[in-house]
C-alpha cells in the first residue's frame, strides 16, 4: 500500500483512489472499477452493514471513555465482534439478521482496550444483580494490580441502554470507587439507577461495562495516567430491556369505497325490476323508499318524465 506524503492527508474515496488510516499512518490504495457480488455476498454485506452501524452507535455512546486511550484498531475489532455476534442469530435469515439479547451474549468479555482487561488489574470477579433500585455490580474483597508507575485505581460501572433498531442510546454510570495501590478493599458495590423517564432506549438491551482507570498522585492530587496497561473497559454482562416492546395491532381498514346512503325519497313510490326503474302509480305517493347513490341518475330521469 502506498503512503500519503502530502500536506493534507485524507480518508475515503477520491477519484479512483481510496485513502485510509492505520496505526496513525495515512495510506492509499486503488479503488476497484467493478465490484462483482453474488446474491449471497450482497446479503452478507447487508448484515455487515447492520453490525458496523451498531458498532458506530456504541462508539458514539462511549466517546468520552474511548478517547482517554485511543486505539486505532478499535473500529475494526468492534465491527468484527458484532459481525460474529450477528452470525449467531437463529431467528432471522441472512440479510435480515439483527442484534438482539440472545446473540449479544457472545459479546460478553469484549475489551475496548485490547492490551489490558479488568481481570488483570482487579483480583475480584464482578457479580451482576438487578432489583427495583437498578443494576448493581458487586466486588468482593479484592486488591489492585496496576503498573508500577500507577498509585491509585478508579473503578466505575457503566450501563449502555441501546436500541439498535431505533438507533437510540442512553448511558448511565455509577459513582467512582478509588483504591490506593497496596491497600485492598473489603467490598464494593457499584450501583446504576434505572431509567425512569420514557425514552426509546428503555426498550433496548442493556450492556454493562466495568471501567478501571489508572491515576498518579502528584502534589497531593490525583492525575490521570496515560499508561494503557493500567486502563480497562470491558463488557461484563448483557441484560434484557427494562421495558419490553408491545406490538400494537392495527385495526383492519377496508380499502373499498363506502357507499353513501342518500336520505329517503319523499316523492312517488319507486320500484326496480330487472335493473329498470319505473313509477308505480297504484302505490300511495307519500311512501318513503331509500335508495343508493348509484341509482340517483335513473331516479332523476324518471322524475323529469313524470
Amino acid at each position: 500500500m502506498a503512503r500519503q506524503q502530502g500536506v493534507l492527508p485524507f480518508t475515503g474515496p477520491l477519484g479512483n483512489m481510496v485513502g485510509y488510516r492505520r496505526n496513525g499512518k495515512y495510506l492509499l490504495r486503488k479503488r476497484p472499477l467493478f465490484v462483482r457480488q453474488s446474491a449471497a455476498t450482497k446479503l452478507a454485506a447487508k448484515d455487515f452493514g447492520t453490525a458496523s452501524k451498531g458498532a458506530a452507535l456504541l462508539r458514539r455512546a462511549l466517546y468520552a471513555e474511548l478517547h482517554r486511550h485511543y486505539d486505532s484498531d478499535l473500529i475494526t475489532r468492534l465491527n468484527k465482534a458484532l459481525a460474529d455476534v450477528m452470525r449467531k442469530d437463529k431467528y432471522y435469515a441472512v440479510g435480515e439478521r439483527r442484534l438482539n439479547v440472545s446473540n449479544m451474549q457472545a459479546f460478553r468479555g469484549f475489551r475496548f482496550n485490547e492490551v489490558s482487561g479488568h481481570e488483570r488489574l482487579l483480583s475480584s470477579t464482578p457479580v451482576i444483580r438487578e432489583d427495583v433500585n437498578g443494576i448493581h455490580v458487586d466486588l468482593s474483597a479484592f486488591g489492585v494490580y496496576p503498573p508500577k508507575s500507577v498509585t491509585h485505581v478508579a473503578v466505575k460501572a457503566i450501563v449502555v441502554s441501546v436500541n439498535f433498531e431505533r438507533n437510540a442510546v442512553q448511558v448511565s454510570a455509577s459513582e467512582t470507587v478509588t483504591i490506593k495501590k497496596g491497600k485492598p478493599l473489603a467490598t464494593a458495590t457499584l450501583s446504576i439507577p434505572p431509567i425512569h423517564e420514557p425514552c426509546v432506549a428503555r426498550k433496548g438491551m442493556r450492556i454493562v461495562l466495568l471501567e478501571v482507570q489508572p491515576y498518579i498522585q502528584a502534589n497531593g492530587a490525583l492525575v490521570s495516567s496515560g499508561n494503557r496497561l493500567g486502563y480497562a473497559l470491558d463488557v461484563v454482562a448483557v441484560l434484557p430491556p427494562a421495558e419490553q416492546m408491545v406490538k400494537v395491532k392495527r385495526a383492519y381498514k377496508n380499502k373499498a369505497p363506502m357507499l353513501k346512503v342518500i336520505p329517503v325519497y319523499t316523492g312517488r313510490a319507486v320500484e326496480r325490476t330487472a335493473g329498470v326503474w319505473f313509477v308505480n302509480r297504484n302505490v300511495v305517493p307519500s311512501l318513503k323508499v331509500p335508495f343508493l347513490a348509484n341509482d340517483l341518475p335513473q331516479l332523476l330521469l324518471l322524475s323529469e318524465d313524470q
